[in-house]
């Protein structure tokens, strides 16, 4: 692959370029290969040339050859947490893991964010509909911030990040998955099962929820039921 063997897949791909010049995942491909040989001009050069439409943000490679500013990404993330359409939720907390998790001020800055807008709500004469789509903002910035903390092993944090998202948005799947995932680290695997099982009802095709209750319920031996999971 362009990771495992980085100079066999530019040759590769180059060769497939000159059968076929519009072919715009190869040109995804050697931005991999090149990236991974620390050829940054030529990863940017082929990842710009992507026609399969724009380059949104954030794109995972356009993010490790072009690193932003420490600042630029935690406002990146609340932007995203403010662009449900965009971004999902899991998307939301996979890039506040991978880019806030070494930023000592992160979680303030999230914080500073919820605190905003719950100002914002509170002096303004929202409708309801501009009120539900203010708590789902926070609700999802509180899943953000509980990612990170979770990345620095903050159990206690996490558990009051995602109690404090469900208060708003108590079908947040991903936070009771998260939830789930705090109690069973904390050995209480009854009530992850539970948890577990309340992300699925909302989300029924959610595998790593199915997956998380099966390993509980196989370490409570409860093994007719992992099965079927």
């Amino acid at each position: 692959s362009a990771l495992d063997r980085p100079q066999d897949a530019v040759d590769h791909f180059e060769r497939a370029l000159e059968l076929q010049p519009r072919g715009t995942i190869v040109h995804y491909q050697l931005a991999l290969a090149y990236r991974k040989l620390g050829d940054m001009e030529a990863a940017r050069s082929h990842l710009e040339q992507r026609g399969d439409g724009e380059v949104g943000f954030p794109d995972p490679l356009m993010s490790a050859i072009e690193p932003l500013k420490n600042e630029d990404v935690v406002e990146a993330v609340i932007e995203m947490a403010a662009s449900p359409e965009e971004h999902d939720d899991r998307e939301v907390g996979i890039f506040a893991k991978a880019y806030l998790a070494k930023l000592p001020q992160a979680v303030d800055q999230i914080h500073t964010a919820i605190d905003s807008l719950t100002r914002d709500a509170a002096d303004l004469e929202c409708s309801s509909a501009a009120a539900a789509r203010n708590r789902q903002v926070c609700a999802r910035l509180h899943f953000a911030a509980a990612a990170v903390r979770l990345e620095n092993g903050d159990l206690g944090g996490v558990r009051q990040e995602v109690e404090a998202a469900l208060i708003l948005e108590p079908k947040m799947a991903g936070a009771i998955l998260l939830l789930g995932h705090v109690l069973e680290r904390t050995g209480d695997l009854e009530a992850a099962v539970e948890r577990y099982t309340a992300a699925l009802e909302i989300d029924p095709d959610n595998i790593k929820a199915l997956q998380s209750r099966a390993n509980a319920r196989c370490s409570l031996r409860r093994d007719r039921e992992a099965t079927e999971d």
